[in-house]
């Protein structure tokens, strides 16, 4: 097909390749912009990925046809792979002209911005941002997108883009949607060492689990596949995505094959173009394209996500985790293994369809809807009168695709002018319109402080360039024609480009051979795709070293004991100690006191809470409140009365579990004559120094960052390249492995609104236990009890504070244990309670992730 460069900048088709071949294979298929991951830092460590090499064809590859690359650098990483690996990884890729890269470790943030500061950082959905303010706080330190979680409505979005209408959202439109917020799941890390958060997931969730409530199962025996989400498709909500300040629609699937990705993206192309071209009222959905869509690849029919579908069963594939394929076939007949089936759809010769589970048989004939197909199979195979049976492969997708997109890409219109002139040297001019004309990206200064280009891009709206050739000389016989010439030049074979147009200018009665037309031609087109590639060219500059003591020498304590933090989920344990003098930091959990978040002075509950506060906060121990993993702009009213309570409570500050809490909170208490102070959760990930400096060049008012807390992937030996005496250790605590806005007692019409723990067993034996919160409407899955303290190592860790999550009384017989001094500040009775056996789960203390 003939390509004509054009302004795309309302919005951009940005596709996904797992290999080389699928990344020219989606810009053949009209993507704007291809994601994909290099041989380092993917968080799709099992996708094909590319090859340095790869990577910078295809880099040149997308600039010929005006198109961007973004590589994925989206993973977190360790001390030594980003000191050691991470500038010189990209260094490369940034001189060929990459175009962004998608990021989720701050450290990695902090080091890009730093050494290139003109690359574009996208914001990965992995940094789970969920509203403005967080991604506001992600502007100001560099980012020029975010990437929303999936879990956002499209009015949430629309919140999103009206108060940062120079921030480009990208949002996920098509593909796998995962059960959890990404970011917040560590269920693949816990059960066998592979993290998510590394690019490693071994996705547990599209295993089967039995739900219990009260003892009971709750879920059906076919219905056991209760964590894994259809798959989305956003084509009939389309332009509601664009008006809500959509500008990138991301297809999922660096792990699919080239037919699912190039096949999508041609959809979405089209569909696109119809919104622009026609406007909503002029754009129609052909349900043949989704039930293409549907053959390429679905879980269970498709869901338009969190974007308009209310959360819960319909949003699950309860019955089958993978392709469910399309209703293809229906059995009239079977008499002793022959077959006779009625076509539910137009059959392809090669179509594969599905008896059982692992076992297929493929179509050898072109059948029509409504005609009949005859089989010889086994007898064994319960293929009665009435079956259905599935399509899993469409054969004349498949080609479609192969010959529409693989192997063939677009073509360039270019105008070429010839002079010929006896006695003067031949010239041939090329010229097209540039791809990167008035594109943001190029040509001139980004709206970013102290940053500017260190490259010269042109930002001229015409690339052109001319081959000087020998000299003309006149005819002895017959002189060369117009005609002769634009033959010459017309025929540019495998090259990409095509004639638009051509002028011709004579002068004389010249004599021109077609060799030296042709190598004109040749040579003409050559020095243009020349300049192209050299059009995105640039230099890296290694930038000056930070001083870093100047970032962190305030986080610093003289204290050469670890202090002790106490995180009470029920605050009425609190009362068994009766004297904190020993206690540096207390923490109360959020939902204790989400009752009583709207009641105010004349509760006496509430009362009772700030009296046990004063009480607390009278031997000089901090006292903080733990906030949700979560913040989006549709609980706002409630999380406002929560920190009102908060306030009320006269609290020292907060744990802080996400960027937007933080921006929100630091906003909001802007009005008070007071600063109060943060401590950021395990799940703000701390995984190298560069995140935590990175952390503290967050723009706050009314906050201080005074701590974080240390990474539960980290095992003892990394912990030690990172932790200081900022950090807190969590050393009696249970892993939040996955935070979700579904919930299982939804799912299966049993939500009461009430805070309760159930349980999550798997088929494999592993049992977990879910906490509905109800309050902010999302679940928690926790990890078994984590005790370090029989080992010996984390006492030599460099830390400022040991972390004790009591949920129990038998949380403080294990302090009491291990910290001898505090028996005289304890109420001992019970001791005599307990005596369970000691808990021995270490985590990844040891083992680490992958």
């Amino acid at each position: 097909m003939d390509f004509e460069f054009n302004n795309r900048s309302r919005a951009e088709v940005l596709a996904p390749a797992g290999s080389i071949e699928i990344a020219k294979a989606v810009i053949n298929a009209g993507a704007d912009a291809v994601y994909l991951g290099g041989d380092m830092f993917g968080a799709r460590a099992y996708a094909g990925n590319l090859n340095n090499e790869e990577m910078l064809e295809i880099l040149d590859y997308a600039h010929k046809f005006g198109r961007k690359v973004y590589l994925t650098v989206n993973t977190l990483l360790k001390q030594n792979e980003i000191d050691n690996n991470l500038i010189n990884f990209l260094i490369p890729f940034y001189e060929n002209g990459l175009d962004a890269v998608i990021v989720q470790d701050l450290g990695v943030f902090n080091l890009i911005h730093e050494n290139f500061p003109d690359l574009d950082i996208h914001a990965s959905t992995q940094m789970t941002q969920t509203g403005p303010k967080g991604s506001k706080i992600l502007r100001e330190l560099g980012a020029t997108r975010v990437v929303t979680s999936r879990e956002m409505s499209l009015s949430e979005i629309s919140e999103l883009h009206k108060e940062l209408p120079d921030l480009e959202i990208e949002s996920f439109v098509h593909g796998a949607l995962c059960y959890s917020y990404s970011g917040q799941c560590l269920l693949s890390s816990f059960n066998g060492g592979r993290s998510g958060n590394r690019g490693r997931c071994a996705q547990p969730c599209r295993m089967a689990y039995d739900c219990m409530l009260n003892g009971q199962t709750i879920n059906k025996n076919n219905e056991k596949y209760i964590l894994s989400p259809k798959d989305m498709c956003s084509i009939p909500i389309l332009p509601d995505i664009i008006e809500a300040g959509v500008y990138s629609l991301k297809i999922e699937g660096r792990m699919k094959n080239i037919t699912y990705a190039s096949y999508v993206t041609s959809m979405y192309r089209k569909y696109l173009d119809m919104y622009f071209e026609r406007g909503r009222e002029g754009y129609k959905v052909d349900k043949k394209d989704i039930d293409n869509l549907l053959d390429i690849y679905n879980r269970g029919m498709f869901t338009t996500g969190y974007y308009n579908s209310t959360k819960g069963r319909e949003m699950i594939s309860l019955n089958r985790p993978n392709h469910m394929g399309t209703k293809a076939l229906r059995v009239l007949k079977n008499v002793s293994g022959k077959i006779t089936f009625k076509a539910l759809e137009d059959i392809n010769a090669g179509d594969v369809f599905e008896i059982e589970d692992g076992i297929s048989f493929t179509s050898g004939n072109n059948v029509k809807r409504n005609d009949t197909l005859v089989v010889n199979l086994p007898k064994k195979y319960k293929l009665f009168e009435g079956r259905v049976i599935n399509r899993m492969n469409n054969a004349k997708l498949k080609a479609l695709v192969m010959s529409e997109y693989v192997d063939n890409p677009p073509k360039i219109k270019v105008d070429l002018s010839m002079y010929v002139s006896v006695g003067s040297e031949l010239v041939l001019n090329a010229s097209i319109k540039n791809p990167d004309y008035n594109n943001k990206y190029y040509g001139k200064l980004k709206n970013k402080k102290d940053t500017y280009y260190s490259n010269d891009y042109e930002d001229y709206e015409y690339l052109d360039v001319s081959y000087i050739g020998p000299v003309v000389s006149k005819a002895k016989s017959a002189s060369i024609t117009k005609e002769s010439i634009l033959k010459g030049i017309c025929a540019m074979g495998d090259t990409n480009f095509v004639l638009g147009n051509a002028e011709i200018n004579i002068d004389g009665n010249a004599f021109l051979p077609m060799g030296q037309i042709k190598q004109a031609r040749r040579e003409v087109l050559r020095l243009l795709e020349e300049k192209i590639k050299n059009n995105h060219k640039r230099t890296y500059v290694k930038p000056e070293i930070l001083d870093k003591d100047g970032l962190t020498k305030d986080m610093a304590s003289n204290s050469e004991d670890k202090k002790l933090s106490l995180y009470f989920k029920d605050i009425d344990l609190s009362k068994k100690i009766t004297n904190y003098s020993l206690i540096s930091r207390v923490y109360i959990d959020f939902n204790d006191l989400f009752s009583l978040a709207s009641k105010f002075k004349d509760d006496s509950k509430l009362s009772e809470y700030k009296e046990e506060i004063s009480r607390i906060k009278s031997f000089n121990t901090k006292l903080y409140m733990a906030l949700p993993h979560v913040l989006k702009t549709s609980h706002l009213d409630t999380f406002k009365k929560l920190i009102d309570t908060a306030i009320y409570l006269d609290v020292d500050g907060f744990l802080i579990r996400s960027l937007e809490e933080l921006a929100f909170i630091d906003e909001y208490i802007a009005k008070l004559d007071r600063s109060l102070d943060v401590i950021l959760d395990s799940n703000m990930y701390v995984f190298n120094t560069w995140a935590k400096e990175e952390f503290l060049k967050i723009p706050l008012n009314k906050f201080k960052i005074k701590g974080f807390s240390a990474a539960l992937e980290l095992n003892e030996r990394e912990l030690r390249s990172v932790l200081d005496e900022s950090f807190e250790l969590p050393v009696l605590t249970t892993a939040p492995l996955m935070i979700s806005e579904q919930c299982p007692k939804r799912t299966f019409n049993a939500c009461n609104k009430q805070r309760e723990n159930y349980l999550l067993k798997s088929h494999k034996g592993n049992d977990y236990e879910i906490m509905s919160i109800c309050s902010f409407c999302y679940m928690q899955m926790n990890s078994k009890k984590i005790n370090l303290l029989d080992t010996n190592e984390y006492k030599d860790l460099k830390v400022g504070y040991l972390r004790f999550d009591i949920e129990k009384e038998n949380d403080l017989i294990e302090l009491i244990r291990h910290f001898k001094k505090l028996e005289d500040y304890s109420l001992l009775d019970i001791m005599d309670k307990y005596n369970e056996k000691r808990i021995v789960e270490y985590g990844h203390f040891y083992r680490g992730v992958e």
